[in-house]
């Protein structure tokens, strides 16, 4: 395991320390900023939007799951469940969105969360 995997599961397991009961984020700003979040095991994708929101300020987000911006009443827990790292958390990438230009991201399609259209 390299130094870098080592620093994450310590974090997440500090998470779990503080809060037993929830579920370890790692939300990855483009800017390169990571923030931890520990999440609740109920919480949905609009849940952890709108903390994630909260933390950042008020912008428009998207959030990326494994490729994909998954449903926003899948069960953070599920994604948690296929989608978590060896280091224990979940790994979620944000990124600011606009209506429309440079700032725009698309949501990636992802078979197994994302409904098809």
């Amino acid at each position: 395991m390299s130094a870098f995997q080592t620093a994450r599961a310590a974090e997440c397991q500090r998470v779990l320390r503080e809060n037993p009961s929830a579920l370890p984020v790692a939300v990855e700003c483009s800017s390169g900023r990571v923030h931890f979040l520990a999440v609740p095991r109920d919480a949905t994708v609009a849940d952890l939007e709108a903390a994630v929101h909260a933390a950042l300020g008020d912008k428009k987000l998207a959030l990326a799951i494994a490729g994909c911006s998954p449903a926003a009443t899948t069960a953070v827990a599920d994604l948690h469940a296929a989608y978590g790292n060896a280091d224990g958390m979940l790994h979620v990438a944000v990124r600011a969105e606009t209506s429309m230009g440079d700032g725009f991201w698309q949501s990636l399609p992802c078979a197994a969360l994302c409904p098809s259209s």
